[in-house]
């Protein structure tokens, strides 16, 4: 018997699949395995899937968009043509208004648009007996406020987020109106079969590696260490969303960065560098530390608590970026270019000489990569303990 046998779920999310963002991959492999878990479950997205694609075979989708005709993964046309699609909030709204008015749902669940949508839906009379759910994984980019003061006005009876770190800092706020809890994401892109071995770390090809360069994940920061350290070669992953101009600007500008291509297995590029890079500065989970770690990488990681809440052992944390940042890195990012630019040369310099000292300590380097390789299996089960937890709530005789 299924922990969600019977369970009636709809779920609406802007963007899903094939997007493939950090959210969207989370929210898919627990889409896929609430209806493991016998979940009746049906995804409401204004995401449009490639001509030719298979469908999402696990649970339904139903999509308010044009099949994209483009043949290339994720690319900025298609990220184009969805977030025309996505920017439309009142087609948006009437769009999941006419699909779900005659049907009856357990649990409904809205990603990040809760405070608009929730509001009609809990107006409507199919849904004065559901379980309305809140998931919330990045702040939203017009609000300045910090997470923990903007939850509170939405119409949720759960709130879940992807880190332990946010659903304390807001359940502080508003713990007393609604349950909230955490969430991590269930699937780590890892095989986790990485067994230490010195000379195959000694031998891999590339010094540092890089994923998704786009600005929040801390790429103009990487370039300035790019350029500083000559002598290293680095190794740059392209994201599957957003602009990803940038990387081929490095690949032009410097002889030490090589192109990752594509990868069947993430394992496969982790595995190909000494190091991981991952000065990111907004996160709603961050799971590349703990994938890295478990393969067997050295980890250089900004010191932000989401960061560190994720991956609390193995990684060397730098704080190097400005406090403010840390706080809202929206508010942060939208002062002048000059601001920001100084803040982030700064930065570099901080990076630059924590990496350099701790290269020169290999019993560090080990230190810290046995630290992270022995962290996986706590992962594991702290992912497996919060999924019952979350079950539990959408179980309606819990909230009887």
């Amino acid at each position: 018997m299924g922990l969600l046998d019977g369970v009636r779920i709809g779920w609406f999310c802007v963007g899903w699949k094939p997007i493939s963002g950090g959210a969207e991959l989370a929210h898919h492999h627990l889409a896929q395995r609430m209806a493991q878990e016998g979940a009746n479950l049906t995804v409401y997205t204004m995401a449009p899937k490639y001509q030719g694609d298979s469908e999402i075979s696990d649970y339904e989708v139903i999509r308010f968009s044009e099949d994209y005709t483009g043949t290339k993964p994720i690319d900025q046309n298609y990220w184009d043509y969805w977030s025309d699609k996505a920017s439309k909030p009142f087609a948006r709204l009437q769009n999941l208004i006419d699909a779900v008015t005659q049907e009856k749902f357990d649990v409904f669940i809205i990603y990040n648009y809760t405070d608009t949508l929730g509001w009609h839906l809990k107006g409507m009379d199919s849904f004065k007996d559901t379980l309305l759910v809140s998931t919330i994984w990045d702040p939203d980019g017009k609000r300045f406020e910090p997470w923990s003061n903007w939850t509170w006005s939405i119409p949720a009876d759960l709130e879940v987020l992807g880190s332990k770190y946010v659903a304390n800092l807001i359940k502080d706020q508003v713990g007393h109106l609604r349950p909230v809890i955490d969430l991590p994401p269930l699937k780590v892109e890892t095989k986790a079969d990485y067994v230490w071995d010195s000379e195959e770390w000694e031998s891999r090809p590339y010094d540092f590696c890089f994923m998704n360069p786009i600005p929040h994940k801390g790429v103009t920061l990487v370039a300035q260490l790019i350029g500083r350290m000559p002598d290293h070669k680095f190794l740059i992953k392209r994201g599957n969303y957003q602009d990803q101009s940038l990387i081929d600007k490095l690949d032009q500008w410097y002889p030490n960065v090589t192109v990752a291509g594509w990868y069947d297995h993430m394992d496969d590029f982790y595995r190909q560098s000494k190091c991981l890079l991952y000065p990111s500065i907004q996160e709603g989970f961050g799971m590349p530390p703990l994938e890295a770690a478990a393969n067997g990488c050295l980890v250089f990681a900004n010191d932000h608590p989401i960061i560190r809440d994720a991956t609390p052992e193995g990684p060397v944390f730098i704080k190097g970026y400005p406090e403010l940042s840390y706080q809202n890195f929206w508010l942060w990012s939208y002062q002048s270019s000059d601001r920001v630019n100084a803040d982030i040369i700064n930065a570099a310099d901080v990076w630059e000489s924590v990496i350099e000292e701790t290269l020169w300590d290999p019993e560090l380097c080990y230190q810290k990569i046995q630290e992270g390789l022995a962290y996986y299996p706590t992962h594991l089960q702290r992912v497996e303990d919060a999924f019952d937890r979350f079950c539990q709530y959408l179980r309606r005789d819990t909230h009887e």
